[in-house]
């Protein structure tokens, strides 16, 4: 089991807990195969990370990562770290935007 991205859901994957909105309505029962459909759903109403089984965002992240050129990588965070050096990246949101945005510029690079 392991939190993950909504943008890193694949059809297939499984959800391990129920996923609520901020008003404790269910959205998706535990359980839940997942489609492409879902995940617009859940954009759509805000959500950001599912719990699903099987996989961590740290498995999805590496996968990602080993991807990618290193020294574009390496290039990409130096120049971000600057930009979010004023903020808590241990804060779930923040993280996860810097992981989104380091990704986005190793890829705008490459175009």
């Amino acid at each position: 089991m392991g939190k993950i991205s909504i943008h890193d859901i694949r059809p297939g994957m499984v959800l391990a807990e129920a996923v609520q909105d901020l008003h404790g309505t269910s959205l998706l029962p535990a359980g839940t195969e997942l489609s492409d459909h879902n995940r617009d759903q859940l954009e759509r109403q805000g959500i950001i990370v599912v719990d699903v089984e099987g996989v961590s965002q740290n498995e999805l992240t590496a996968a990602v990562m080993s991807t990618l050129n290193p020294q574009k990588l390496h290039r990409a965070e130096e120049q971000l770290e600057d930009l979010f050096r004023h903020t808590d990246r241990k804060h779930p949101m923040i993280d996860e935007l810097y992981r989104l945005a380091v990704i986005n510029q190793v890829r705008r690079e490459n175009d």
